[in-house]
């Protein structure tokens, strides 16, 4: 996996995003707060590290995108989906201010 660190760039669907803070781990991935135009995202990496509560098949990208979709079809309010790079793996979505 390519090291991300504070000041990383990435390019996902034309735009690049550079990385200003790391904001936590999860049962998917990595996620880190980045930038693209002067605006705020959450940028997040895909790992497969072994996770005991929870089986994603063989494809971690498709079972995000298909669990963004049904929750999204529930009108709940979420971060929306602003892109995804199923080459190297990564999600991008808007940037909630708040608590997490």
């Amino acid at each position: 996996m390519v090291e991300i660190s504070e000041g990383s760039l990435f390019a996902v669907d034309g735009n690049t995003y550079t990385i200003e803070k790391f904001i936590g781990k999860g049962k998917g991935g990595y996620s880190y707060i980045a930038e693209c135009n002067n605006e705020k995202y959450v940028f997040k990496q895909l790992h497969y590290e072994p996770c005991s509560t929870y089986t994603f098949g063989s494809n971690k990208l498709e079972a995000e995108l298909r669990d963004y979709n049904r929750l999204k079809e529930t009108g709940i309010q979420m971060p929306n989906l602003i892109a995804f790079d199923d080459e190297n793996q990564r999600l991008v979505k808007n940037f909630i201010e708040g608590d997490t």
